[in-house]
């Protein structure tokens, strides 16, 4: 069993912690949520929502019920008990769990506009804050605060050199919020430690959890998936994202929406309308693997996101205007290679950027059609990995370039 018990704050002037003393299996533990001392006032330590919500995944995939020592939203607990875990269960390929919680509070609606969403500076934070911007919203919805959370997406369990990756991102993200005048917020946990897993099977849980943190002062949490409305399914997948239309509703409590956004586009037109934000030039930061970026730049170019990313802003015709963030010449010498891997897979995001080779007429090489039909299915999805190797080796790279470029 877990159990949780009623947050309490711990720091100085510069720095504080929401902090739940916890008990997983019966080894007690502290899970906590860390803000700039500024920010103290407009987090919720009236609720447990934003602790539950983190250890859910943990609870499901270990079996374990959760039991709440305190104080938890009614709608939360409903949504959960009668909808979410069920699809969980589905997802996770697990048995249902149960939530005691005694201690139900219906929150009222406080009169408040506000709205926030996590910005990584990636293609789905950047499409999500072109539609909530400018002209394209009213003001209500218009987003007025970043979050910048670090449980897991920038190197897992907190290794100093993962922490430096934060840090740096940190940096940038905020020079982007100040010149678009956006309230900004980094949010730093020990999550990723107690709940342990992969993080891409379960950053949606990750995510709102933080953003429920806000919801005594903010009304909207908006959270940018990566997946389209077309491709949302429930079932066992590597990736919450192809649930977040389904499940980020379910986290909704009486004070805050959690509303999926960016499903109503493609991939490759979200990367369109990124490419309309001048700002994107300067601070789009796509990449999976920063350890290995040359120095300078934000994104390595050649892991699979990066390369995702610079082949679809090849084929529209921008790819040129992104220097400063990508090192593209490293790009051009696996961007053949890479044209093997999206039509050797069977991935919606692939067949976008194939629909859209089809309908600009760009002329891929015969070699790189018939490598990848003769190259096995279980091989293409792995390929990728290898790309960094083949940029070091020059060698490598220039017989491949060669090989593939008829």
């Amino acid at each position: 069993m877990i159990i949780l018990n009623t947050p309490k704050f711990e720091g100085d002037d510069d720095k504080v912690r929401l902090v739940s003393e916890i008990s997983v299996n019966g080894e007690a533990k502290k899970l906590w949520f860390e803000v700039d001392a500024e920010f103290k006032d407009i987090i919720a330590d009236d609720t447990l929502d934003s602790f539950v919500v983190a250890v859910l995944a943990l609870a499901m995939t270990s079996g374990q019920d959760i039991n709440v020592q305190g104080t938890l939203s009614s709608k939360l607990y409903y949504n959960l008990t009668h909808y979410l875990i069920p699809i969980l269960s589905i997802y996770f390929k697990c048995d249902r769990i149960s939530i005691n919680a005694s201690n139900l509070i219906k929150f009222s609606e406080n009169v408040k506009i506000g709205s926030i969403t996590g910005f990584s500076g990636g293609i789905d934070s950047f499409c999500n804050y072109y539609d909530h911007s400018g002209d394209r919203a009213s003001e209500e919805f218009k987003i007025s605060h970043f979050l910048y959370n670090n449980v897991g997406s920038h190197g897992q369990h907190s290794s100093d050199e993962d922490h430096d990756i934060f840090v740096e991102r940190l940096t940038l993200m905020k020079r982007f919020a100040a010149e678009e005048k956006i309230q900004f917020i980094p949010v730093n946990s020990n999550m990723d430690e107690i709940v342990d897993g992969n993080f891409q099977k379960t950053h949606t849980l990750r995510n709102a959890s933080v953003a429920l943190l806000t919801q005594k002062s903010i009304s909207n949490f908006y959270y940018a998936s990566g997946y389209s409305f077309a491709d949302t399914k429930i079932g066992p997948s590597h990736d919450t994202a192809s649930m977040d239309p389904v499940i980020l509703p379910l986290l909704s409590t009486e004070r805050m929406s959690c509303v999926p956004t960016g499903g109503q586009h493609s991939r490759v037109n979200k990367t369109h309308l990124v490419s309309q934000l001048s700002a994107s030039q300067k601070y789009l930061d796509v990449c999976v693997a920063p350890k290995i970026a040359p120095k300078g730049y934000i994104n390595c170019a050649v892991c699979w996101k990066c390369m995702r990313t610079e082949i679809t802003l090849m084929l529209q015709g921008s790819l040129e205007n992104y220097t400063d963030v990508f090192p593209i010449e490293d790009f051009k010498k696996l961007k053949n290679l890479y044209l093997v891997h999206v039509y050797s897979i069977k991935d919606p995001l692939a067949k976008e950027i194939i629909n859209l080779i089809n309908e600009i007429g760009y002329k891929v090489p015969v070699m790189v059609r018939i490598m990848a039909f003769l190259m096995p299915r279980i091989v293409s999805k792995q390929m990728v990995k290898i790309f960094p190797w083949v940029n070091k080796n020059l060698f490598a790279a220039k017989v491949i370039n060669l090989f593939l470029r008829f």
